[in-house]
Order: C-alpha cells, then structure tokens, then sequence
C-alpha cells in the first residue's frame, strides 16, 4: 500500500489540509467595515453611498491589539453572537464555515 501513496497523492487523490488564511478572510468577509487593523495596514473600507448613516459610536474600532486581551474561545462566542460585552453584542453574527471562525480567530488572537 506505501507504494501507491506516491501515484495518489501526485494524481491529487491525497492531499494536505490546505490552511485559511485569517487576514485574508478578514478582508473577504469585510470585517473593515466597521473595523480597522493599523498594525497590519487594514483600513476601514469606504462608505459604499455618501448618503449611509453612520453607525452609533461610528468611530472604526481598531483591533491591532485584540489578542492581548481575549483569547480564540472569546473572540469565536463574540463573533456567534453568544457573547456580550458591556451588555452588547456584535453587530452582525459571523457568516462562514467553523474552520474559517477558526482562522479569523486564532489570527486575532495573534495580535497583541
């Protein structure tokens, strides 16, 4: 059988996890419309219509840091809504698959 590991994996029948990348995801799923990530470049991505209203406290909240004080457990509740802080919760409940909350968190947590 070890023989043949070579033929299929080389015919793409076996393959390696290919990994997600959280930074990209944040940009896809357009988290910087309403956040920004200065240490890593990320602006807040325009106002589609000059006529939107502005969000209560529309102020861009920065997440250059977020991993100093959550870890991935709290940042994934967070995104799924099923966390509060200060008696609210995110805005909008994270659309995507569980390895991609995943990334985007364990990619959080890894900016301090």
């Amino acid at each position: 059988m070890l023989h043949l590991f070579p033929l299929l994996w080389g015919l793409g029948f076996i393959t390696h996890p290919v990994a997600v990348d959280g930074k990209a995801l944040f940009t896809d799923k357009k988290c910087n419309k309403c956040h920004t990530i200065e240490s890593q470049g990320i602006a807040v991505l325009p106002k589609a219509n000059a006529d939107e209203e502005e969000d209560e406290g529309s102020e861009p909240k920065d997440l250059s840091h977020v991993g100093s004080d959550h870890d991935v457990a709290q940042i994934k509740q967070w995104l799924q809504r099923t966390l509060e802080k200060d008696g609210k919760k995110h805005k909008k409940k994270f659309v995507g698959s569980d390895e991609e909350l995943d990334a985007i968190a364990q990619w959080l947590v890894s900016l301090k």
